[in-house]
């Protein structure tokens, strides 16, 4: 399945499994995002790594197939600040890839399952601007939530292959 324009998902319904906080119906406590992310909300993610550290970034999050179609599109190196990524979250399982088309910046994408456990991660490069066909990024496996950071930034907050994710909440003020 080719996977839409821009820095999203071509994502399509898997079968369903029980809902978690990282689920696009079930989250609560979120706020709209500052300019110039003022589509978005704002979310807490809590990651604990397999350091056992904890971690609590503010990230923007696209729960709509409108807003996870944009995602990070146009965004510059420095320019999520004072976020840490972007969280995908969606109603049930999902399948399919992500592109880089009209982003910018690399990334790494880190795909949870319904319990935030990890599925799989990946670098992803942009795709040079006047490129038809752009790469895909798919998941090994169904997911229910993705989350981009900037490139090398997975490892900074601990979303590694161990890593329990949780969605949810207020960002810490």
């Amino acid at each position: 399945m080719a996977a839409p324009a821009g820095c999203s998902s071509g994502a399509t319904s898997s079968t369903a499994t029980t809902s978690t906080t990282a689920s696009a119906a079930a989250l609560r406590g979120v706020t709209r995002a500052p300019s110039p992310f003022e589509r978005f909300e704002q979310v807490r993610v809590t990651i604990r790594g397999a350091d056992g550290e904890v971690r609590s970034p503010c990230m923007l999050l696209a729960r709509t197939e409108e807003l996870r179609a944009q995602g990070l599109m146009h965004v510059r190196a420095g320019g999520l600040d004072p976020f840490a990524g972007m969280v995908f979250a969606f109603d049930q399982d999902v399948t399919g890839s992500f592109t880089m088309a009209d982003t910018v910046m690399p990334l790494s994408v880190v795909f949870l399952d319904p319990s935030g456990r990890v599925v799989s991660s990946q670098a992803m490069t942009p795709c040079p601007a006047g490129t038809t066909t752009c790469p895909t990024y798919p998941a090994a496996g169904p997911y229910r939530t993705a989350i981009e950071v900037p490139a090398g930034q997975a490892t900074v907050l601990g979303l590694d292959e161990k890593a329990e994710v949780q969605v949810g909440g207020a960002c810490p003020t």
